[in-house]
């Protein structure tokens, strides 16, 4: 579903493709690597304590994914009811950073930076795979949105195809584009997130930066429902929803 495809914070906040590369995936290597006993233990703890996070985070979720459909399944669902939905979504986003930032600057503090060089050479192997699976993941979003708008005319009449189509095109172009920068980050972005000495304003910076996209991508997709309906009558909303859904 859409939602899916947005920035989760988590997945970028501590290096865009490396997705939670210096949090999830580093307490083997804090268990072997890191000799003092204490510091280590405070790691660990921390790392601990962001994986019930993610777990959490993942919940909520797929219940904003389930509410994500009610309203795309309403043919009368409004601007301001998505707005509403999207900036529930955006406030939880930004709760999980008031959580999230205090620990990176802990376990960044805590570690040497030769252990925190270490980690991120580690992790080299596991950021080349991510980026090849992006690679993949834009020619999924291609494929998608070309059957999205074969099967949304199936269920158009042919008056209306032609707005349709437009409509359509201009959801493509934009939503692909913004796939595309998720795909290409930035690159500064992800300095700032290697980066053992960043500030926590500097990553405050970064996730304002995700926050807004978030809001991008929400725009894009109430306009897209909005415009549909507009031509698309009510008695045929429920097999285009159904591929909105899908999407």
């Amino acid at each position: 579903m859409l939602i899916g495809l947005g920035i989760a914070l988590i997945a970028i906040l501590f290096g865009g493709s490396q997705s939670n590369l210096l949090f999830t995936e580093i307490d083997s290597y804090v268990k072997k690597n890191v000799d003092d006993k204490e510091r280590k233990e405070l790691v660990l703890s921390e790392i601990k304590a962001v994986k019930k996070l993610q777990k959490n985070y993942q919940k909520k979720t797929k219940k904003f994914t389930k509410e994500m459909g009610r309203l795309i399944n309403n043919h009368a669902t409004t601007k301001e009811e998505f707005d509403t939905y999207f900036a529930t979504v955006v406030d939880f986003e930004r709760e999980t950073d008031a959580v999230l930032i205090p620990k990176r600057i802990f376990v960044q503090n805590t570690l040497t930076q030769q252990e925190w060089d270490e980690i991120l050479m580690a992790a080299k192997k596991k950021i080349n795979k991510n980026n090849k699976s992006n690679d993949k993941s834009l020619k999924s979003v291609r494929k998608a949105l070309d059957k999205l708008e074969q099967d949304i005319l199936k269920h158009t009449d042919e008056t209306n195809k032609k707005e349709v189509l437009s409509i359509l095109a201009d959801f493509d172009e934009k939503f692909y584009n913004y796939c595309e920068d998720v795909v290409n980050y930035d690159d500064t972005d992800a300095k700032t997130l290697r980066d053992k000495n960043a500030t926590e304003e500097d990553l405050l910076e970064v996730v304002r930066k995700n926050n807004n996209k978030w809001i991008e991508l929400f725009d894009i997709y109430s306009n897209l429902h909005g415009d549909l309906v507009k031509v698309i009558p009510e008695d045929k909303w429920k097999a285009v929803a159904k591929q909105l859904n899908k999407l």
